[in-house]
């Protein structure tokens, strides 16, 4: 092959039979007999527009996943955390079964206000099988949120602070529990927030309803024993579709709520349950 020498001050050259032409302004060589095709190899790009639309492209699809993504992360939160909870709080109570005997066994009412009973409870069958930060008698806004709610988005009542008989605390483990006993002395109500006095605080969101069954209350109310989720507390245990309906009767083998916002009475007061039945999971019917 012929060696070609270029001569930089001309504005044509030749290379083995072929010739070149050299834009000065430019400095891009052409093809004499092809002079539409340049025969340098000039780095190609993205113009602004292109560059534009394809982040364009990536903030819609950003904007429709992100939410989803987000959702299915606190759906998993919650579960993992409700699940540590449940099994710290009714591993609790159940160790004091050494001490104390059975379920059925257990009789609270021999006490003159309800805030002995409490306090009773609190000292013998949680502070020593529990790891406690705070306890709070009667609950206060240092142990629990000021204001608690249904799905519905209506105050829930019960859990108001102040009242003599109804305490709370705060986990170790960062949730806070909100409990009373029953005054016959068998059984009591225990409220689980997950995160705590952060927000929401709404029932089915981050507080869940557990119930206790201990006693003759197995007879009366036909409870279970132990400590169980609001909707599995009763022999006659809620089906899924009465849970997640929220519609069936309330009467001596049913505890209404559910975990509906269609429900007539305390919505979401029966959401551990579901999520119990659906095997610790949240899936998407859920009230979420």
């Amino acid at each position: 092959m012929k060696n070609t020498t270029y001569d930089t001050g001309n504005s044509t050259m030749s290379r083995s039979g072929a010739t070149f032409s050299l834009n000065p302004t430019t400095n891009v060589v052409l093809d004499v007999n092809c002079p539409t095709r340049p025969t340098s190899f000039v780095k190609g790009g993205f113009t602004l527009a292109e560059v534009l639309i394809t982040l364009g492209v990536i903030g819609v699809v950003a904007a429709i996943t992100l939410p989803t993504l987000i959702q299915n992360y606190q759906k998993k939160q919650t579960v993992t955390q409700l699940k540590k909870a449940y099994s710290e709080l009714s591993q609790a109570i159940s160790t004091a079964q050494k001490d104390f005997g059975t379920f059925e066994d257990w009789d609270f009412a021999d006490f003159p206000t309800d805030a002995d009973r409490a306090q009773y409870f609190y000292e013998n069958f949680l502070k020593p099988n529990l790891k406690i930060s705070k306890y709070c008698a009667p609950s206060s806004n240092e142990c629990w949120a000021d204001d608690s709610f249904t799905l519905t988005g209506n105050k829930y009542t019960p859990l108001n602070s102040g009242v003599p008989g109804r305490c709370s605390f705060v986990t170790a483990s960062g949730y806070s529990v909100f409990y009373w006993l029953h005054g016959s002395g068998t059984g009591g109500w225990f409220f689980v927030d997950l995160n705590g006095k952060k927000k929401p605080n709404i029932l089915g969101k981050d507080i869940f309803v557990y119930i206790l069954g201990n006693g003759n209350i197995s007879e009366t109310y036909k409870d279970r024993m132990g400590l169980n989720p609001h909707g599995m507390h009763k022999k006659a245990v809620l089906t899924r579709e009465d849970i997640i309906s929220g519609n069936y009767p309330y009467n001596v083998n049913y505890d209404a709520g559910g975990c509906s916002t269609s429900s007539t009475r305390s919505p979401g007061v029966s959401c551990a349950a579901l999520i119990m039945l659906d095997g610790w999971e949240i899936k998407d019917d859920y009230p979420w």
